[in-house]
């Protein structure tokens, strides 16, 4: 049964213990090798310029492409070492390209089915929550575990 869970950025008060993306992507291994991953909806800052653009270039492709932005494993993870802080946007996983919807329904409404055929979503809301959903039970396990503060629903 695929789940989600919540956690704040802030794992403290004092905001020393910051979750970022590539904390978050430390516990997909393995399964996220495997998709292709999606950005969507994207503010952030960083210079990802290794990756042969600009922040600014992908965020607004993040918002105007139908399909968002397209990524394997290996330039997600260059994206997650090179952001700064994100802000706002959606990473979801595929299994493969063809699978890729052009619209994704609204995070908020907590409903597994509003991800097909998604493996993994997720999503940073104004840089003070993250929310995952995943369709492995084991991948929020793991999560739960590293972050403090998560809550969970079905």
């Amino acid at each position: 049964m695929a789940e989600f869970i919540e956690f704040r950025h802030s794992q403290s008060w004092d905001r020393h213990t910051e979750v970022e993306l590539r904390d978050i992507l430390s516990e997909l291994e393995p399964e996220g090798r495997s998709l292709v991953w999606v950005i969507r909806g994207l503010w952030a800052i960083g210079d990802i310029t290794v990756l042969g653009r600009t922040m600014r270039d992908l965020m607004e492709e993040s918002e105007t492409s139908a399909v968002g932005v397209p990524l394997s494993w290996q330039e997600f993870v260059v994206f997650a070492a090179h952001a700064r802080q994100v802000i706002d946007g959606n990473f979801e996983a595929y299994r493969d390209e063809s699978e890729i919807p052009s619209t994704m329904a609204p995070f908020d409404e907590r409903r597994a089915s509003m991800y097909e055929p998604a493996q993994i979503v997720i999503e940073s809301l104004d840089g003070t929550l993250w929310s995952v959903f995943a369709r492995e039970a084991a991948i929020l396990e793991r999560m739960t575990m590293k972050f403090s503060g998560t809550n969970s629903a079905p």
